[in-house]
């Protein structure tokens, strides 16, 4: 069997640049090269994957079709080498048999909003951030133990960070918000743990949920528990993703809302995505809760049935 070479890819972040320059080189004698993604649907482009690999092909005079993309899920980006398979869908679908309900959950509308944080990136503490002051009343919020950070420190010239970025870095070291359920990171991937359907627990509680995904950059379609979770839920919600992540989903037949609120931040990546978001929240807070879930449920209900109907269609053997 031909070795494969591992990419290690953390959200939007690329974790071992130099070790795969290393790696191609030593496999260059090889026919075919294989990368493994890993299951890790990101961007190529964005994280600088397809730039070390053109040029490896430049150096060396190799053919980039040579090159097999093993193991990404990404559904939407293009490139010059081979790719194993392109997925229709993520395999988040038929994981979703471990929690998924068998009916939408009804809410209470204690909460208006719902916004849970597992690892730590600066544009999820910023959400975090500016949903904790300007809603918090409104809002059900919870940040997972252990959430290791991989944002940039309060050095970085980025837009993510408020006025005052020392007052914001502190937060993030003792923050007044909790976890609600009691998990760490580590947790989701112990076979013995069910975080997904622990954190359905409080779902009954709130609304809307702000869904910050993992690969937000670039060309880039893949939904993780972080979508899953709220459509077998029965949740609407307004997501920070990359572009066209809202329309991609009406592709696979998912409606959404944008006969109810602006979804036009679909348009948008990074904190320009953000921003737009947060004065869509803006509006919604002034909305009755009741009226809006009413007009959101009858979505909720299809899109419910879709990732089951989904799943059971493109699960792997079938």
């Amino acid at each position: 069997m031909q070795e494969k070479i591992p990419v290690n890819v953390c959200g939007d972040y690329w974790l071992d640049r130099d070790e795969l320059e290393n790696q191609l080189y030593q496999h260059n004698n090889d026919k075919r090269v294989v990368l493994d993604m890993r299951s890790e649907g990101a961007s190529l482009q964005v994280l600088g994957i397809l730039d070390v690999v053109n040029n490896w092909c430049r150096n060396t005079g190799r053919d980039p079709e040579t090159v097999l993309i093993d193991c990404w899920p990404n559904t939407v980006e293009t490139i010059p080498f081979s790719r194993a398979f392109r997925p229709r869908i993520s395999h988040f679908f038929w994981l979703s048999d471990r929690y998924r309900p068998d009916q939408i959950i009804e809410p209470t509308h204690q909460y208006q909003f719902g916004y849970f944080m597992g690892r730590q990136t600066l544009p999820r503490r910023r959400i975090m951030w500016d949903m904790y002051h300007s809603h918090k009343e409104q809002t059900l919020m919870s940040v997972m133990k252990g959430s290791i950070g991989l944002s940039p420190s309060i050095d970085s010239d980025s837009d993510w960070l408020p006025d005052g970025p020392e007052q914001f870095d502190q937060w993030f070291c003792n923050p007044p918000v909790g976890s609600i359920d009691g998990n760490t990171i580590q947790d989701q991937y112990c076979d013995g743990k069910n975080t997904n359907l622990d954190l359905l627990g409080v779902y009954n509680q709130f609304d809307i949920e702000i869904v910050a995904e993992s690969y937000t950059q670039g060309s880039a379609f893949f939904p993780t528990e972080k979508t899953i979770r709220p459509l077998v839920a029965g949740r609407p919600f307004l997501l920070y993703g990359p572009v066209d992540y809202m329309k991609n989903l009406r592709e696979l037949g998912f409606q959404t809302w944008d006969d109810i609120w602006s979804e036009a931040y679909d348009h948008y990546q990074g904190y320009d995505r953000w921003r737009y978001i947060k004065s869509v929240v803006d509006v919604i807070s002034q909305q009755d809760p009741q009226e809006l879930w009413q007009a959101c449920r009858e979505i909720c209900e299809h899109n419910h049935n879709l990732v089951k109907d989904l799943a059971n269609r493109y699960r792997p053997g079938q």
